[in-house]
C-alpha cells in the first residue's frame, strides 16, 4: 500500500492511531531521559538575547540613546528618528507586552531555579 491510506476502513486508521499513540507514549513524560528540565530550554534562548541587546556596547551605543531620547522626548527637542521610534513603539504594543512578560518570566525562573527551597515546576 506505501502511503495511501483506505479512509473506507476505519479499522485500519484505529491501528494506525494507536501505533502512533504508542510511539508518543513519553512526550508527555515530564522528565525527559537526559534529565534536563524542558523550562530551561526558554531560560538559554532569552539570556542569549538579553546578552546581544547590550553587548556589544559601542554598537549599542546609538540605539540605547536613541531610544533614551524616545522616551524622554518631552524634556528635549524631538528629532526625527526620535518620532519614528516613538511611531513604531506605539504601533508594537501587544509585541512589547508579550515582551514583558518573557522578561518576567525569565527573571521568575532564574530566581525559582537559584532559590533552594522551590522548583521550577512552582513557577
Amino acid at each position: 500500500r506505501g502511503a495511501n491510506i483506505d479512509y473506507d476502513n476505519t479499522e485500519d486508521l484505529d491501528k494506525a492511531a494507536a501505533s502512533f499513540a504508542a510511539s508518543n507514549s513519553n512526550a508527555s513524560d515530564p522528565d525527559p531521559p537526559d534529565g534536563m528540565n524542558p523550562k530551561i530550554l526558554p531560560l538559554i534562548f532569552l539570556s542569549v538575547l538579553y546578552v546581544r541587546a547590550v553587548f556589544p556596547l559601542s554598537g549599542r551605543r546609538r540605539f540605547w540613546g536613541t531610544v533614551k531620547y524616545t522616551l524622554m522626548a518631552p524634556l528635549y527637542h524631538v528629532y526625527f528618528r526620535d518620532a519614528f521610534i516613538g511611531d513604531v513603539l506605539t504601533s508594537l504594543v501587544r509585541p512589547v507586552m508579550d515582551l514583558a512578560y518573557c522578561v518576567f518570566y525569565y527573571f521568575i525562573s532564574v530566581y525559582m531555579l537559584a532559590s533552594v527551597s522551590n522548583q521550577l515546576d512552582d513557577a
